[in-house]
């Protein structure tokens, strides 16, 4: 009970303050640094790939590519997706140690009977950082820096599948993590400016540009 009323304040918080203040992700995915801003537009990201810089319209699935002389409109939502869902099971099984300062739960991901994978998740995020797990995998169609690493007898996880139970804050194996926050902030407040959608821009699809 003295769990629950916690987090009720927090998300209380957090609604409070939602109109006002963004989220700051940074985090490490198959050994690439990612950056993600969201502003008071939950709809659109700013992201940083390994210095690569984008711009996600979550709400259209577009991606904007900001490096080079213009930018790049890459329609990610109609690509393929990389990582097809396998049928697979996300159970919580304990309670989990503190992740850049954040409390979590113990979960193991199951497919076809075989564990492929530990995720240390918090439920309670799901509802704010949504816009996050959906950039992410946009981007993993665009840049192929963070394609899901293949794991024998499991195939490749896309990013989705670890956020079935809340927001991933370690994810992988014991012996080979795949995505790790280090910094996850609430009280982000990024320039408005950054989030405004180019008027102009190359468009490219999977193939070309």
């Amino acid at each position: 009970m003295q769990r629950s009323l916690a987090s009720l304040v927090v998300l209380l918080a957090l609604g409070a303050s939602a109109a006002s203040a963004g989220i700051l992700l940074e985090a490490d995915y198959a050994g690439q640094p990612i950056r993600l801003e969201l502003g008071q537009d939950p709809t659109r990201a700013l992201a940083t790939v390994a210095g690569s810089r984008y711009l996600v319209d979550v709400a259209r699935g577009d991606v904007y590519a900001l490096g080079g002389t213009a930018p790049k409109r890459l329609r990610a939502g109609a690509m393929p997706d990389p990582a097809p869902t396998p049928r697979f099971a996300l159970e919580q099984w304990s309670e989990g140690p503190v992740v850049a300062g954040n409390g979590s739960t113990y979960n193991v991901l199951i497919i076809d009977e075989r564990i492929c994978g530990e995720v240390l998740v918090s439920p309670w995020m799901a509802p704010f950082t949504d816009p996050l797990v959906r950039s992410i995998e946009l981007l993993q169609r665009v840049d192929q820096r963070l394609a899901a690493p293949a794991r024998e007898s499991c195939g490749r996880i896309g990013f989705g599948v670890y956020a079935s139970n809340g927001f991933p804050l370690l994810a992988g194996f014991k012996d080979e993590p795949v995505f790790k926050v280090t910094q996850l902030r609430f009280d982000h407040r990024p320039p408005g400016p950054l989030f405004v959608l180019p008027i102009e821009a190359t468009d490219c699809s999977a193939t070309r540009c």
